[in-house]
């Protein structure tokens, strides 16, 4: 496919995924795997049904990606233009993957150990005010127990959710608020309803630590690397005024009513960033002299650690790119390398390590966290200047060899 088809290809593709397309349009979209050239070296050696397949295999992957960006985009109405366009040209990364995939040698050591590193899955650590840790991923569903008046149960659908038996109840004499703390390791993730309705998403190697009754003035947790949130609205036991919430990290204090929202504050990351989605909070630096800022849906506040004012820096962005990782995908829009690697490490449960010079280019592209490893590094090297080398446990990031 020459550089003129590709530029039709995502065009026609935009304008399908808009509904805009015309039927001779359509009629070359379903045509696209056609566009590949693929007699060579490799297809030279197929017999003549052996190469039918293979043009049919990927017609049939291409066919089920479009099918899951149709099903994204009507399930997201108000996606934005670049964003489409990001999504047509992830399309078209993923269907030249498939074509190397499918007419490169066999793949090397390196690439044999990345294709066996699996991706993460749900489970978590619950550990309560007592000091016992439970194992979430290995409880039945619809178990429960009980601790300080609240019933704590998994459900069907592998929340942790918390219900208040008795208002008036509770079992610690000293009066003590008791907190409970949900912890993802690396390759982890889980999802919980806290006891005022507040549902939390954990990104890997991320925790809060949440009381199991909330004050009726304030509703205040902590929390440690990632996170969606969607706030439940409260009112006061004794006025109609909304109970505030309250998430307060290493380095800023973020205040809602109620609101959907995601913070990403990993103590390896240079930037703290607050992104709302739905509704308004307000973003605090912690022991700064910076000033609060308050947000608006598709606005994203970055606090970067080396600023010694605690300086907000407010940014549009598209909102739906940043709780990729909830929705099950790796997004990469215009991002840095080295943040691209360390939601890699985390999700996969590798280390990294660079070598040679690399150049500050920002990367894009999309595919699943459902993918093996190597299929997530090759999306990256598509994107050009960057190679990768798997030894072990170790993904080894080098500059993309030059060739003549």
């Amino acid at each position: 496919m020459n550089s003129l088809d590709k530029e039709k290809y995502i065009e026609i593709l935009n304008k399908y995924m808009e509904g805009k397309a015309s039927a001779e349009e359509v009629q070359f979209l379903e045509a696209y795997y056609k566009a590949f050239d693929l007699k060579g070296e490799y297809t030279d050696k197929l017999s003549e049904q052996e190469f039918l397949d293979l043009k049919g295999r990927i017609k049939r992957k291409t066919d089920d990606a479009i099918h899951e960006y149709e099903a994204a985009r009507k399930s997201l109405p108000g996606i934005g233009k670049l964003f489409r366009y990001g999504i047509a040209a992830s399309l078209l990364f993923g269907l030249l993957i498939f074509a190397y995939y499918q007419l490169s040698p066999r793949p090397t050591e390196s690439k044999q150990l990345a294709e066996h590193i699996m991706p993460g899955r749900d489970m978590a650590i619950l550990t309560l005010s007592n000091g016992k840790q439970i194992l979430l991923d290995s409880v039945d569903v619809n178990t429960s127990l009980e601790e300080e008046g609240i019933l704590i149960s998994k459900t069907a659908d592998g929340y942790l959710s918390y219900q208040l038996l008795d208002n008036d109840a509770t079992n610690n004499p000293s009066g003590a608020i008791a907190y409970n703390t949900i912890s993802t390791p690396e390759g982890g993730q889980y999802s919980v309803s806290l006891p005022d309705g507040t549902k939390v998403w954990l990104n890997a190697s991320s925790s809060i630590r949440y009381p199991v009754r909330f004050d009726s003035k304030y509703r205040s947790i902590e929390m440690d690397g990632e996170g969606y949130f969607e706030v439940a609205k409260q009112l006061g036991a004794s006025s109609s005024k909304p109970v505030p919430f309250i998430v307060q990290t290493a380095m800023q204090q973020v205040e809602v009513l109620g609101t959907h929202f995601n913070i990403n504050a990993y103590g390896d990351e240079d930037r703290v960033k607050t992104t709302l989605l739905e509704g308004s909070v307000r973003v605090t630096p912690s022991g700064h002299s910076g000033e609060s800022k308050i947000l608006k849906p598709n606005q994203q506040s970055i606090l970067r650690k080396s600023d010694a004012n605690g300086s907000l820096e407010i940014v549009e962005v598209e909102s739906s790119s940043v709780i990729d990782w909830k929705n099950g995908n790796f997004i990469f829009d215009n991002e840095n390398l080295v943040s691209i690697m360390n939601k890699i490490s985390r999700w996969y449960k590798v280390k990294v390590v660079y070598e040679g010079h690399l150049t500050p280019d920002d990367f894009g592209g999309q595919i699943s966290r459902s993918k093996n490893l190597q299929e997530v590094l090759d999306v990256l090297e598509l994107s050009g200047g960057v190679q990768f080398k798997m030894t072990k446990d170790t993904i080894v990031v080098m500059p993309e060899k030059k060739t003549n």
